[in-house]
């Protein structure tokens, strides 16, 4: 029975077609070609030979952005995404998600300065807060603790001198605040309870007595999610979770690198019929690196025919599918 093939027969087929000896290139750097066109190359010049796949993860309460939870993974550009079976809107762009469902500041007033750098037990007036949302600061905007995502803040202080520049009428306007290195800039401090909307506020220099302080920040109804949003390869989900949701999504499978292991000890790829599509993919980026633009030519002629024999199998499946309606 004959072997089909595997990574030493397409490697074999790419040296053949390149005329390339393993004097001149070793069997990694023709392994590197050949990865190089199935990953990265063939997935996107041939999307519907990919295969489909579902991307699960569950969600968190309180807990808004997720990390895409599979490797190799990348969306379609409408696909179907649900919470615990039932179906959910989904974007790519953040401007139209945060459009329909707006990010909305809350300012609070909860203490004034009393010539110390500490004020715990403080409280926000509503909550529960979205996280990464909190900041509380001095009135004058010279002190300011940012949360950092982690349930503490991590502190910014300007030293209120102001450069002075000149515009074109004459005038001098304010530029911009110096900002005063010290030990605590930038190192997280104080806490931050998301769920109750406490936190405790933990300033680098102390605040003049009478100094008024700022709290702003986002709250939430916690409820089902029923919109997920995909940028910036994370997941963020709105109504933010009051539970434990499944979430599922369909995604492609983005090859993995032909290798021996020991699940896959030949290095096939995953349909046979791809063989042929690899090893003369391979074999044009190769030409292309020599800068042999005629046999590059002549290869790539050949190399359409071949993917259309790595679609056959996808296109046959689409033959025998209905399209229906999705109302």
């Amino acid at each position: 029975m004959a072997a089909g093939w595997t990574l030493e027969t397409i490697r074999n087929k790419v040296r053949a077609l390149t005329a390339t000896s393993a004097d001149a290139l070793d069997n990694n750097a023709i392994n590197d070609y050949i990865n190089n066109y199935y990953v990265f190359t063939m997935p996107f010049e041939l999307k519907n030979q990919i295969q489909i796949a579902f991307i699960d993860f569950t969600t968190q309460q309180g807990i808004d952005v997720y990390e895409s939870p599979v490797e190799g993974v990348f969306l379609t550009n409408k696909p179907d995404a649900y919470a615990d079976g039932l179906r959910m809107d989904y974007y790519q762009d953040p401007s139209v998600f945060f459009q329909d469902w707006p990010q909305q500041y809350n300012t609070d007033q909860p203490f004034q300065g009393n010539a110390t750098g500490s004020y715990p037990n403080q409280q926000t007036q509503a909550f529960p807060i979205i996280i990464g949302s909190l900041i509380v600061a001095t009135e004058d905007g010279l002190q300011v603790l940012e949360d950092n995502g982690l349930g503490q803040f991590v502190q910014t202080v300007k030293n209120g001198i102001r450069t002075l520049q000149k515009n074109g009428s004459g005038q001098f306007l304010v530029f911009e605040d110096n900002t005063i290195p010290g030990p605590g800039i930038g190192v997280p401090a104080g806490s931050i309870n998301y769920l109750t909307g406490a936190f405790d506020a933990e300033f680098e220099n102390t605040i003049a007595v009478g100094i008024q302080c700022v709290a702003k920040y986002q709250t939430y109804q916690p409820n089902r999610p029923q919109a997920i949003l995909f940028f910036e390869n994370k997941f963020t989900v709105r109504p933010i979770p009051d539970a434990m949701y499944a979430i599922r999504l369909e995604g492609f499978i983005n090859p993995q690198p032909l290798d021996i292991t020991v699940s896959n000890p030949a290095g096939k790829p995953t349909l046979q019929e791809w063989g042929q599509c690899i090893a003369y993919g391979a074999a044009f980026d190769l030409f292309m690196d020599r800068g042999d633009q005629v046999a590059a030519q002549n290869i790539w002629n050949v190399l359409k025919r071949f993917e259309t024999v790595a679609l056959g199998r996808t296109l046959q499946q689409y033959l025998n599918m209905r399209s229906r309606p999705t109302f």
